[in-house]
Formats: structure tokens, C-alpha cells, sequence
């Protein structure tokens, strides 16, 4: 996949553009905006609200969509941007030889633009061999290729044999860093990578287990190795993402200091009020979950007691997601696209959550808003509103009747990013 240009597209980004639909969805939660106008000055939004109060120069660019919705570009907050997405990309980041940095990097590259042509102006990288998330990141920051905006961890801390140090290779060939076994080994494995220039710090904290069926977890890290690790990455003001599958370990990672639990299966109550009480964000990837059932446990090469674990999560995903909303956990949307779910296709998530009891307001909050507040950004994007940078997407239709909408990438007509019109019609991410 590539684009037409190089670089940035020339289109926007230091001229005035004018964007017309029939509604507007800020991403703030308020009723959309009818017959509403967004005025964008270079990099930034000057004015979003009625077309009777806004003004514009007779040479900006018009983009007039009358039956279209205009909203805040999307946010994904679990990737895996090295992997493609099938059964068998657990391969690349789990183990076996990844392949090399270049190839990786290229891969990573192609695959950030089918999330930009689906609307995704930022993404979440949750671990990449070597440092080629941050090299990608940095390029596209850069200005010398197109993307969606990224935030990095390098790679996920774990312990060794963990779930995420499945590789018998020496570290020389897969290029490995952050196997630890001590809270010294985990301090400095978050200062190493802080060094190296990540933006946060992924832990594998604990796993689903197969071994005991009223508790389908096991933790992995001790309560005093994540703890280092959390206040190493918070003293640099970096946040800590913390892999989990359920149960009293994602207590204790949350005691410890993890401000994002991602999948989660099995939320405790002590869990929800601990999240609740600590502001933890909650990254649920149901699609993942989910997909895992467009196979035969054949593909997927899972044993019998694996697919009943699978099923079994599948099944606690929901409830868990149902009490934490209710209970007002703060919620986002993660894909964990690279694992079974394309690049491209990250907009299921939020179908997912709209099956699991959120409004597609609330499903949409969760991809803009909250997104932008995990990462940090919510003074810059997640909302349309003056001044703050210009990460608009334009769709064919309305998702607040249909969420899947934003799942079909041939209606998300028009990306901006930073005031740059990296899609449009005449100009598509082919």
C-alpha cells in the first residue's frame, strides 16, 4: 500500500480548508451539530458550529458533503503494527525469528497506512521486535512518510518464558530486550527503553491459564517487579500498559501502578473499584476475542483446552465490560490489530462494543475522547474544537444509526491529519 506522495500530502496543512456536512459529531458526547461547518487554519481547528457563524477566505477549500458525518479522527489504542493480521501472527511477536529490521519496518509502514485509510489518525503500539516502532514513529513525526500518529512502548516487558518470551533464539538474532526476572531487571529494562525513546511501558503481568477452570489466570510478575517497572516509567512521565487476562492479579497491577488494563477477560469487583478509584483505563479488545471464532481450532493450532479457554473468555468478556461501564470505568478502543484482526478493520471494535450494551455515541467516545485523554492528547485531539489540531474524518452516512459504517473504508471519503488531507477522492491511500 502506499500513497501518491512521498511526504506529507500537500493538500491543507498551510491553507484554510472548509469542511460542510450533514452533522457533526465533536466526539465530546452532546448531540451532533446539524448543518454544522469545521473552519481549519493550517495544523488547527478554528471554528466548529453553525454555517450562519462562521467565515472563511474566498480561496480555502471546500469539502461539501451534505448527507455525510464529519467527526475527530479515530484512535486505536492496541496495535501490533509489525504483525499482519491472520492465525499465524503470533509468530512475529511471540516467537520464532521476526525477520529483519527493514522488513519489518516496511511492513509496519504499509500497515499504518490501511489504518489511516480507515479513518485512524493515531494508533497504540503494544510491542514490536527491536526498536522499529519507534523508528517508524519517528519517521512519520518526521514528515518523510505518511501515517497515523503513533505512540510506542519498543517492546513488552516480561518475565523469562512469559507470554511474551516464547522464542528459544539467542536475543542476537530476534533482537529481544526486556526479559527481566527481579524488580532491579525491570527497572532497568523501563529505563532502557524510556532511553531508546518509547513513549510507554508495556508489562505482561499476567496470562490466561488453562490448568484450573475457576481461575483461568496466573500472574506472571510479582506484585514488586511491576511496581518498579510503574514507578520507574512514572517518575519520566511515562504510563504503564499492562497485558492481563482476570482476577486478582490485575488487582495487584493496578496496586502497582499500571494506569491501562488491556483485554482483561475477567474483571473482579475489587477489580472495577480499583479502577474506578485509580482512574484505569480499561482497553477491552473484544474483536480479538472475537475473531478467534472465524477459525477451527485446527488453524489456529489450539489445543482442546485452549479453545475451551477461549470460549470461556469470549463468554466473561461481556459481563465484565457490562459491570465496568456501569460502574463508569473509563473505557477505550483497542483492536490488537496484528493478532487475527487486520490493520484496517480496527473500526469492528467499536461494532463490538455497541453489541456489548454502549451507545454508538459511547462507542465513539471510546475511539476519540477517552482514546486521546489514555494517551495523553486530549488537549490536542480526540474532539473538534478550536485550537486543537485538525484530525478529521469524513464518512458516507450516519454511525450513530449504524456503527458498522465506520467499518467500511470506501465510505470514510476524507482523512485530515494535523490539517493535511492525506485521503481524499482524487487523492486516495490506494
Amino acid at each position: 500500500m502506499s500513497t501518491r506522495s512521498g511526504g506529507m500530502s500537500n493538500d491543507g496543512g498551510n491553507m484554510q480548508v472548509v469542511i460542510q456536512g450533514g452533522q457533526v459529531i465533536d466526539g465530546r458526547g452532546g448531540e451532533p451539530l446539524r448543518d454544522a461547518v469545521v473552519v481549519i487554519d493550517g495544523q488547527r481547528i478554528s471554528y466548529v458550529g453553525p454555517g450562519a457563524g462562521a467565515s472563511w477566505s474566498p480561496d480555502a477549500r471546500i469539502i461539501n458533503l451534505p448527507g455525510a458525518t464529519v467527526l475527530p479522527g479515530l484512535i486505536d489504542v492496541h496495535v501490533h503494527l509489525m504483525n499482519d493480521g491472520g492465525p499465524a501472527a503470533k509468530n512475529t511477536v511471540l516467537g520464532g525469528y521476526p525477520g529483519s529490521a527493514g522488513t519489518l519496518t516496511l511492513r509496519g509502514y504499509s500497515n499504518g497506512l490501511r489504518a489511516l485509510n480507515a479513518g485512524y489518525t493515531t494508533l497504540r503500539d503494544l510491542h514490536a521486535p527491536y526498536t522499529t516502532s519507534i523508528d517508524l514513529r519517528n519517521e512519520i513525526a518526521s514528515g518523510r512518510v505518511v501515517g497515523p500518529r503513533l505512540r510506542v512502548c519498543g517492546q513488552g516487558l516480561c518475565i523469562t518464558g512469559g507470554h511474551m518470551d516464547k522464542t528459544t533464539l539467542p536475543d542476537s538474532v530476534t533482537g529481544r530486550v526486556g526479559v527481566c526476572d527481579t524488580p532491579e531487571g525491570f527497572r532497568q529494562a523501563a529505563r532502557y527503553w524510556i532511553k531508546m525513546g518509547a513513549d510507554l511501558i508495556k508489562l505482561n503481568s499476567d496470562v490466561g491459564s488453562r490448568r484450573d477452570p475457576d481461575a483461568p489466570w496466573v500472574q506472571e510478575m510479582s506484585f514488586e517487579e511491576m511496581a518498579a517497572a510503574c514507578s520507574e516509567a512514572h517518575k519520566f512521565g511515562r504510563h504503564v500498559a499492562a497485558h492481563t487476562a482476570g482476577g486478582p492479579p490485575i488487582e495487584e497491577a493496578i496496586l502497582a501502578g499500571v494506569d491501562t488494563i488491556e483485554h482483561g477477560h475477567w474483571l473482579t469487583d475489587r477489580t472495577i473499584e480499583l479502577m474506578v478509584k485509580h482512574g484505569t483505563y480499561y482497553v477491552p479488545t473484544l474483536i480479538v476475542n472475537s475473531k478467534n471464532f472465524d477459525y477451527d481450532p485446527e488453524t489456529l493450532g489450539a489445543s482442546e483446552e485452549s479453545w475451551d479457554w477461549l470460549r470461556r473468555a469470549y463468554d466473561a468478556k461481556w459481563e465484565s465490560l457490562e459491570r465496568a461501564r456501569a460502574a463508569g470505568v473509563k473505557i477505550a478502543t483497542g483492536s490488537d490489530a496484528g493478532f487475527l484482526v487486520d490493520h484496517g478493520e480496527n473500526a469492528y471494535e467499536m461494532v463490538e462494543l455497541v453489541k456489548g450494551g454502549l451507545t454508538p455515541m459511547e462507542a465513539i467516545q471510546a475511539a476519540t475522547k477517552t482514546a486521546a485523554e489514555l494517551l495523553g492528547l486530549g488537549d490536542q485531539i480526540g474532539t473538534l474544537e478550536a485550537g486543537k489540531l485538525a484530525d478529521v474524518i469524513v464518512v458516507d452516512g450516519d454511525p450513530l444509526v449504524d456503527v458498522s459504517v465506520l467499518t467500511q473504508t470506501e465510505r470514510i471519503t476524507h482523512v485530515l491529519k494535523e490539517g493535511h488531507l492525506v485521503k481524499s477522492p482524487e487523492n486516495p491511500i490506494v
